[in-house]
């Protein structure tokens, strides 16, 4: 593959051109990556890019890198009428690669679709079978990019789950690509529709609920689902069929969780002990530890100012240690102020946001802070010497960057998994 020539179509944040051109950097590809936006528009991801190899086509998009590039990677932004792709060797999007590769042919695949409650289903269903032995990784909408996952299965690293949650544009996409060659899975949750039609079902759930040993969505799609797929009505269960026994304890936010762990055939306890226990979904808010001196939060998916304010308000009246800072140059900090005040410590993780802006914000306000640090370890590390295990109250260590992650991190789901991990480690 190294040799490649691979054209990134289209420049966007989540599920887009940073993180598909990077990885296919990473295998000593020649990667191109084409926007309409100019350079300054495209910002210090671009320069990111650069410094990693990519040659960066902004301010159009030009027919001679569709002829020269052996494959065009979508993004899911871009329709499949742009005029342009008639010139394109390949067609490839993100999720059109995972589902095709032959690494993941033993695992047991759960895919996740719909308008509401994704990715609380996604992340507590994977919490669940964590808790009982089993790998899992997920990946998808909110969560771990799907090439992200490719190059954990590259590394050798294959679980016995992948779940994967499913954008509308996402799941467009690698129906498009993939067509009958959509690979068959273990099971899918459909949590619903705005319009109950078959219309509404046709054009998204066809092929792939076809190819679904196991369906699981809202009772009143069951028949219409059924005829259009040319199922009998018994293969495809209900949410609520399925959700029956489960306890009042158990929020109603983890039905679909419940519903897909009682047809993938976890027994009731190991359910219900398993959602109990479950603290939220990663990177959001995330309770990761709690004792009686110390509770962990991991918010890595705070990746703008604002969203530390709300974070930190959550916990404000216990002592808050907070580990914020990382990548981003257009970020206004000024909202900040107040919080980051009133925290009994600030550590900072290193970033252009975080020497541009939070750390001249903090020294202006004569607010002292650790750091910076490149690593997670020396943060956490930091922020925990700042706790008082003999003042008798809980506080809290909250990661919570309010940047993006990529200078020092894949992304923010690898930055919550390490702030996951060193906490953890030194609580044993």
């Amino acid at each position: 593959m190294g040799s490649e020539n691979i054209l990134i179509l289209g420049y966007e944040r989540r599920d887009g051109g940073l993180k598909n051109a990077l990885y296919y950097a990473s295998l000593g590809c020649n990667v191109r990556l084409t926007d309409l936006k100019d350079l300054k528009s495209l910002g210090e991801g671009a320069e990111f890019l650069k410094s990693h190899g990519v040659e960066i086509i902004s301010d159009g998009y030009r027919e001679e890198d569709f002829k020269w590039a052996d494959k065009v990677v979508k993004t899911p932004a871009i329709d499949f009428s742009n005029e342009y792709l008639k010139y394109a060797k390949n067609v490839v999007s993100s999720f059109s690669e995972l589902l095709s590769s032959p690494l993941i042919k033993e695992t047991k695949i759960i895919l996740i679709s719909g308008i509401k409650g994704k990715t609380i289903a996604a992340s507590a269903i994977s919490h669940t079978l964590k808790a009982f032995g089993h790998t899992v990784h997920t990946c998808g909408n909110l969560g771990r990019s799907a090439y992200a996952e490719l190059a954990l299965l590259n590394r050798g690293e294959i679980p016995q789950y992948l779940i994967c949650e499913f954008s509308s544009r996402q799941l467009r996409d690698a129906l498009y690509i993939l067509g009958e060659d959509f690979p068959d899975v273990e099971l899918s949750l459909i949590t619903g529709y705005n319009q109950e039609t078959d219309e509404a079902v046709k054009g998204k759930e066809t092929v792939y609920a076809r190819k679904s040993a196991k369906i699981v969505c809202p009772q009143e799609m069951r028949k219409p689902l059924a005829r259009i797929i040319d199922k009998k009505l018994s293969a495809i269960s209900s949410i609520e069929a399925l959700s029956k026994s489960m306890s009042s304890e158990i929020p109603e936010s983890l039905r679909n969780a419940y519903a897909v762990l009682s047809a993938i055939g976890i027994p009731a306890g190991k359910r219900s002990q398993g959602l109990k226990s479950f603290r939220g979904v990663p990177n959001q808010s995330e309770i990761i530890l709690m004792n009686g001196e110390i509770i962990a939060v991991n918010d890595s998916s705070a990746t703008i100012p604002e969203s530390v304010v709300f974070a930190y308000q959550q916990f404000a009246s216990l002592p808050v240690h907070i580990i914020c800072g990382g990548t981003g140059r257009n970020l206004d900090s000024s909202c900040l102020i107040n919080s980051l005040s009133h925290c009994a410590s600030v550590t900072l993780l290193d970033g252009s946001f975080t020497r541009s802006a939070l750390m001249p914000l903090l020294q202006k306000n004569g607010i002292s802070f650790n750091g910076p640090f490149i690593k997670m370890e020396d943060a956490v590390n930091a922020a925990f010497m700042g706790t008082d295990p003999n003042d008798g109250k809980q506080e809290v260590i909250l990661l919570s960057p309010g940047a993006m992650a990529y200078e020092y991190f894949s992304d923010e789901f690898e930055r919550g998994d390490l702030f996951a991990r060193a906490c953890k480690a030194l609580d044993e």
